[in-house]
């Protein structure tokens, strides 16, 4: 009976000390932030270039890296 009330105590503290220690890890990755996300044109007559600039930040706790920028 002791060797049984032992095993339950110790699985218990077992999976709580883990489950602590699992979720007190923060994961390191980046965060994109764009300030003013979406910029309407309107109507733009052929020919006319456009241009605007986005404001980004990395809000995250890693270094975000841009490799390649595409319009949409």
């Amino acid at each position: 009976m002791k060797k049984s009330a032992f095993f339950v105590l110790a699985t218990i503290f077992f999976f709580s000390f883990f489950l602590h220690t699992a979720g007190a890890q923060e994961s390191k990755t980046p965060r994109l932030v764009v300030k003013g996300g979406l910029f309407d044109a309107g109507e733009i007559d052929e020919g006319n270039v456009i241009k605007h600039s986005f404001t980004v930040y990395n809000r995250g706790n890693a270094p975000l890296n841009i490799r390649n920028v595409r319009p949409g």
